[in-house]
């Protein structure tokens, strides 16, 4: 579906963040994800769930994590042209740094988060073992077969290049829901798919939020 919300999460990873110091190094075993794109504790049974991570916050957080976060700048660009600054809490995964709006929360179990204000609006970050960019984006449209799928493009983020990106859009109980995935390749290793999924109805709110989120990953490991 080519809504005007959808072009709303596509417009918005356009923008550049400003978010010096988001690239920090990773600390192994600070945050419970897999390291370096190895094998994850559980094996989703689903195509591309295999070697994503599935639980990487099961545990209690340790002394360093429990620290100060560090926080950054975000620049939101609402659909008037405005630019809002907002204050991003810099989150350091396995391999990557993200900045997340003030007001978002994490869930329990897998790198994702939403806004206390609409749940339903999500972002989500997954790792893909062993798989190529194009290859995920494959699998991805036959496991999430609910969602009508635009045809693959290549793109770009803020910081990261030949991106496979993806658009989709699907209706339950009559709420169009939009979906924007990014697949960044990290080297030989894998890649992380970043997933955007947000109603129609809350693109107009939510939607630069998610596109200034994606724009805010940023690799710290490479790859080979």
């Amino acid at each position: 579906m080519k809504s005007k919300r959808v072009w709303i999460l596509a417009a918005a990873a356009a923008l550049v963040v400003s978010a010096a110091g988001c690239a920090m190094p990773v600390q192994p075993g600070t945050d419970g994800t897999q390291q370096g794109g190895g094998s994850s504790t559980q094996e989703p049974s689903s195509q591309t769930q295999q070697g994503a991570v599935s639980n990487p916050f099961s545990r209690p957080q340790s002394g360093s994590e429990q620290q100060e976060p560090k926080t950054a700048e975000l620049q939101i660009q609402q659909e008037d042209g405005a630019v809002d600054t907002v204050t991003a809490t810099v989150y350091t995964g396995s391999g990557y740094t993200l900045a997340v709006p003030e007001g978002w929360e994490r869930d329990d179990n897998e790198p994702q988060w939403s806004p206390r204000a609409n749940d339903a609006v999500e972002f989500t970050v997954r790792y893909y073992t062993g798989k190529k960019a194009d290859a995920v984006a494959e699998l991805f449209q036959k496991d999430e077969d609910e969602y009508t799928f635009e045809k693959t493009q290549t793109g770009a983020l803020a910081h990261a290049s030949n991106v496979i990106v993806l658009r989709g859009s699907e209706m339950d109980e009559g709420i169009v829901t939009d979906l924007v995935a990014y697949f960044v390749n990290q080297g030989d290793k894998g890649c992380y798919g970043l997933i955007l999924e947000c109603p129609t109805e809350a693109s107009e709110q939510f939607g630069a939020y998610l596109g200034a989120m994606a724009n805010s990953f940023a690799l710290t490991e490479a790859g080979q």
